[in-house]
């Protein structure tokens, strides 16, 4: 798909009979990672308990996906190709998203659009050592010697580890969810993007109530 502007290109505009379309697209992305956020939570408190006999790639998948819905979120906001940043401008302006959200971060987008170049050069450059494919518990010492975690979620400070980087789930599970409020609201509301009256809720730079990572309420899930 050419991605760069032409001048046969029509002007972009957002026609409201085709706002559901992104409205349903993007919540599609939402709640798949809001529901594996609950479903994580409830590993997290099952390992809490001192219950740890389960295989650790049930909370750990659950913990990917929510980076690579996070990561496919960020796409529809902040596209890279020239003909369709006018699109990316305007969901941001749309639902005040700004530069600051946490939904940017480009280190992750790059890590799930590449994630087979990833695995190549992490493999590559990481032959020897203490491999440990999937770990799920409290965070190892800072001097790891020859261990080497390939997939992990540190219970005590909600970051996922994957190709020796570190990604912080609490600040994008919360974006995410007041995403989601919006979007069940649009959807709600006629399938229409915010209007002017809930700007002053949802505007650029405007301080959020803040949602803590294991208190969001989601829909049942039984891990």
């Amino acid at each position: 798909m050419d991605d760069q502007p032409s001048i046969d290109d029509p002007p972009f505009v957002f026609s409201p009979i085709l706002e559901v379309f992104y409205l349903t697209s993007i919540h599609f992305n939402t709640d798949s990672g809001l529901r594996s956020a609950k479903t994580l939570s409830k590993w997290v408190s099952r390992y809490g308990t001192g219950d740890d006999e389960f295989p650790p790639q049930l909370p750990l998948n659950e913990a990917q996906n929510i980076l690579n819905q996070g990561a496919a979120v960020s796409r529809f906001f902040w596209p890279t190709g020239k003909k369709y940043l006018e699109r990316g401008e305007k969901l941001r302006s749309a639902f005040g998203i700004d530069d600051g959200s946490p939904l940017k971060n480009r280190k992750l987008r790059n890590m799930v659009e590449h994630f087979d170049e990833y695995l190549d050069d992490y493999l590559r450059e990481n032959f020897a050592g203490q491999y440990v494919p999937d770990y799920f518990g409290s965070s190892p010492s800072e001097d790891r010697g020859p261990l080497k975690l390939f997939r992990a979620y540190f219970v005590d400070t909600t970051s996922f580890e994957i190709f020796g980087e570190s990604y912080d789930i609490g600040p994008l599970v919360n974006a995410l969810a007041d995403l989601h409020e919006q979007l069940e609201e649009c959807l709600d509301d006629g399938s229409r993007f915010p209007t002017p009256d809930d700007e002053t809720e949802f505007q650029v730079g405007a301080e959020q109530p803040v949602k803590r990572f294991e208190s969001i309420d989601f829909p049942d899930q039984n891990p």
